[in-house]
Order: C-alpha cells, then structure tokens, then sequence
C-alpha cells in the first residue's frame, strides 16, 4: 500500500505544469508557447497573446495582423500581477517589428535591441502601434535607438516611456518620419542620446534634444 501510495504521488509531480517556467498564451485558449514570435506565427487578427513575468530573447515581427501583446501574467496566463515581462533582443537585431496593421504592446519592457534603423521598435509602413504601461530602454541604432516611425506608421504613448536608448546619427529616443503622439500627461522621452539635434515635441512633458528626431 505505501508503495502504491507513492507512485501516486510521483505520478501527480510528474503531470504537474512547469508553472514557474516562462510561458505564452492566446486568449484563454489553453494552449501555450515557448517564445513570443511562435504565439504571433500561431495568432489570427484580434487575438490577445497573454506573456507571463519573465526574459524572453527574441526578435518579434509582425506583418499584417491586429494583435494586443501583454505582459505580467502569472504561468497560467489568466491572472496578471506576476513581475516583468522582458523581451531583449541580444544586441542582434531590433526586438519588435511591426508592419501593416493595428499592434497593442502591454505591460513591457523592450530592451537589448541593436538596427540601423530602430533598435528597439520599428513601426513600419501601414502599421498603427501604441504603447501601454511599457518602458523602451537601453536599445541602440542608427536612426533611432528606442523607435523608428516609417511614413504612412503611427506610434502612440499610453503612460509609456522611451529612455536611456542611443543612435549614432539621430533620433536617440524616437526617429520619426511618420506620426508620433502621446494620450496622456505620464507617457515620456528623456535620457536618450544621439550627436545631431532633435526637435522638441509638444505633446510630451520632458523631451530634449537629442531624444526625438523629426525633419
């Protein structure tokens, strides 16, 4: 009996979820993923991809679909409160790119980015991106370190900062060649650094030179 007791409870271990181990969802579909860029691959336009607390090393692109990527769940990724969400690119490549179509990123940090043309996101043509209650650090590029807007590509701050990022030519915050805006007084640009001016915008409190480039 005690031995039958015990293989019970070995069993019960075994067929446990890893819960502590970082994790991606879609909606509350049930299934998940190992990396962020596989829940995109896998999601359709209106999905939400639920990430929980953790460092994910990756380079995320997504062309053409509405998606709402948001971090700090917990390992089930239902319930959030769970600590950071980190996505870092590893000094490789940028880590977000987004083209063509309306993209929510949520409760993230976006760091470790390195491209000639935005380190850390790059909003190309035809894609509508805001940012909410996420922080953009410590990325480097080109043409803006934090971002790069493309013509015809709109980014918007939503209680979101861009900071301590670097370019080599401009735009150590945010290179903008499209549409940059701000829905609220908390939303920030500051700390960033590249050699040639920037051009102050209104819309955000502390944005000095060389934070945001815009011709």
């Amino acid at each position: 009996m005690r031995h039958y007791i015990l293989c019970l409870v070995i069993i019960s271990l075994i067929s446990l979820p890893a819960w502590g181990a970082p994790r991606v969802g879609i909606n509350n579909s049930g299934a998940v993923y190992e990396t962020i860029q596989d829940a995109v691959n896998a999601a359709a336009s209106g999905d939400t991809i639920k990430v929980s607390a953790g460092t994910y090393n990756e380079n995320v692109t997504i062309n053409n679909k509405a998606l709402t990527i948001s971090g700090d769940y917990c390992a089930d990724c239902i319930t959030t409160g769970c600590g950071d969400t980190v996505v870092n690119g590893g000094g490789v490549s940028y880590v977000f790119q987004i083209t063509g179509n309306t993209v929510t990123l949520q409760r993230l940090k976006v760091t470790g980015g390195n491209h000639g043309l935005g380190g850390g996101i790059r909003v190309l043509s035809g894609a509508n991106v805001t940012l909410e209650h996420t922080s953009v650090f410590s990325n480097s590029s080109g043409y803006g370190g934090g971002a790069y807007i493309a013509s015809n590509a709109q980014l918007t701050l939503n209680q979101s900062s861009i900071y301590n990022n670097t370019a080599t030519i401009d735009g150590g915050g945010v290179r903008v060649w499209g549409t940059l805006t701000a829905n609220d007084n908390d939303s920030d640009i500051y700390g960033n650094s590249a050699p040639n001016e920037a051009v102050e915008k209104p819309l955000f409190r502390k944005i000095y030179i060389p934070n945001v480039w815009q011709p």
